[in-house]
C-alpha cells in the first residue's frame, strides 16, 4: 500500500471515530455531600426536597426501574390519592430538568408504565459504586483506596428514612476495612499507621471500644502513655454519659497494664 493510500485510510478511520456518538455520563458523589456532574463542574442537584430524594433513589439504584408505587411509598408515606401521583410527576420533571442541565441537554430520565428509569445509553459513575467494588475486591490496596473515597457518611445531610439502612451498611463496610488495615499495620509494627486508622474508626464511632483499645496500644507502643491515658478517659466519659456504663473489663485491664498500675483509674465524678 502506498503512503498516499495509507494516509487516506488513517483519515477515514479518524473520521469514523469522530462520528461515533459520545456516551452520556453522569458523575455522582454520594459519600459525603451529594453532587452531580456531566463533563463540567459539579452541581448540587435540584433544590426541592422530594425531587432530591427521587434523584438520590434513582442514582443509588441505577440499573432498575423504580415503580411508582414504591416511590410514592418512600417519598409520601402518609399521603394517598391521585394528588400524590401528580406530586411524583412534578418531582420527576424537576429531576429531568436538573440532570439535563449538567448533561448538556441530554434527556436522561425515562417514564414508562412501570415507573421511572435512566435512559439505557446513560452511563452513571458514582463513588459509592466504586467504593463497593473496592470493598469486594478485598486487597490491602483496594481497602486503602476505598477508605480514601469515604469522605463522609452516605448522602450526609440528606433527608429520607429509607436512607438510614444504607448509611449503616456503608459505614459498616468502611469500619471493617479500617479494622483490617489497622490490624495489618500492627502486624507490621507500623504503629503510626495503625494509630491513624484507629483514630479514623473513633471519629466515626466514639463508643467503639475495640478501636479505643487499638489507639491506646499504639500510643503505648510509641512511648506516649499519657495520650493512652487520655484516650481511656475520653472513652470512659463518653460511655458514662451516653450509655450509663463503664468501659469493658478488658479495656480497664489494658489501661492498667499500660500505666503499670495495680488498679484502674478512679471512676468519674
Amino acid at each position: 500500500m502506498t503512503l498516499l493510500a495509507t494516509n487516506g485510510r488513517l483519515r477515514e478511520c479518524a473520521t469514523a471515530v469522530d462520528a461515533l456518538p459520545i456516551e452520556p455520563t453522569l458523575r455522582v458523589a454520594c459519600l459525603g455531600t451529594f453532587r452531580i456532574a456531566g463533563l463540567g463542574a459539579w452541581d448540587d442537584g435540584p433544590p426541592a426536597r422530594r425531587a432530591r430524594e427521587l434523584l438520590l433513589y434513582l442514582v443509588l439504584h441505577p440499573k432498575n426501574t423504580a415503580p411508582r408505587e414504591r416511590l410514592i411509598e418512600l417519598l409520601w408515606p402518609d399521603l394517598g390519592g391521585d394528588g400524590v401521583a401528580h406530586r411524583l410527576h412534578l418531582a420527576a420533571s424537576a429531576v429531568r430538568t436538573s440532570v439535563r442541565a449538567v448533561l448538556g441537554g441530554f434527556d436522561a430520565l425515562r417514564c414508562s408504565g412501570a415507573g421511572y428509569a435512566w435512559h439505557p445509553s446513560l452511563r452513571i459513575v458514582s463513588d459509592v459504586a466504586t467504593f463497593s467494588a473496592l470493598y469486594h475486591g478485598g486487597s490491602v490496596q483496594a481497602c486503602k483506596d476505598a477508605v480514601a473515597l469515604y469522605t463522609g457518611e452516605l448522602l450526609c445531610g440528606e433527608q429520607g428514612d429509607w436512607l438510614q439502612p444504607l448509611r449503616v451498611k456503608y459505614a459498616a463496610m468502611h469500619a471493617s476495612m479500617l479494622e483490617r488495615l489497622a490490624d495489618g499495620a500492627v502486624e507490621q509494627r507500623n504503629f503510626e499507621e495503625a494509630l491513624h486508622y484507629g483514630l479514623e474508626l473513633l471519629a466515626s464511632d466514639r463508643a467503639h471500644e475495640g478501636a479505643s483499645r487499638l489507639v491506646m496500644r499504639c500510643f503505648a507502643a510509641l512511648g506516649r502513655r499519657s495520650q493512652a491515658a487520655n484516650e481511656y478517659e475520653a472513652l470512659r466519659a463518653y460511655v458514662h454519659k451516653h450509655l450509663g456504663v463503664e468501659p469493658m473489663p478488658e479495656t480497664q485491664v489494658l489501661i492498667r497494664t499500660i500505666l503499670g498500675e495495680e488498679r484502674a483509674p478512679q471512676r468519674l465524678k
